[in-house]
């Protein structure tokens, strides 16, 4: 990393450390990983979790001057604007949470309710149309007829 800088550049720290910043730090660095904040949309397949995580390492290089209660309700906010599903979205930002840990939990409650209430529907609908015609003995005439359940 260091093998194009001479010895008058790495003998001294604050040198080294102007270099350093230079090739790995600044503005536009940090304007880079703004970018990808702004434009991060979760994929199809990804778990909240690892796109807690993207948004964790973004926020940490993207906005370093920074203090930490506004880099959290900074991560909250484009955390629950990735989710890509603006009823999701909209569930998740009902529950005002404070901190990117506290979006996670809650997009993860939310996420497992939604699933399950979706189970539950697709289980009525099979129960429905296994039952919808009906064999009706009416005194030794019969006679199909709809019986939803």
């Amino acid at each position: 990393m260091l093998w194009d800088c001479d010895a008058s550049i790495t003998g001294s720290l604050s040198k080294l450390t102007q270099l350093l910043k230079s090739r790995f730090g600044g503005t536009a660095r940090a304007d880079k990983f703004r970018m990808e904040l702004r434009s991060r949309i979760k994929q199809p397949g990804e778990t909240l979790e690892k796109l807690h995580q993207d948004i964790r390492r973004c926020m940490a290089l993207a906005f370093s001057d920074v203090d930490a209660k506004a880099q959290e309700r900074l991560a909250c906010d484009y955390f629950i604007g990735a989710l890509n599903d603006p009823d999701f979205s909209l569930k998740v930002r009902e529950r005002n949470p404070k901190t990117l840990n506290e979006a996670l939990f809650a997009a993860q409650q939310i996420e497992v309710w939604l699933k399950d209430a979706s189970k539950a529907r697709h289980a009525g609908e099979e129960e429905r149309q296994t039952c919808t015609w009906y064999d009706v003995d009416f005194g030794g005439c019969r006679r199909q007829t709809d019986a939803t359940f």
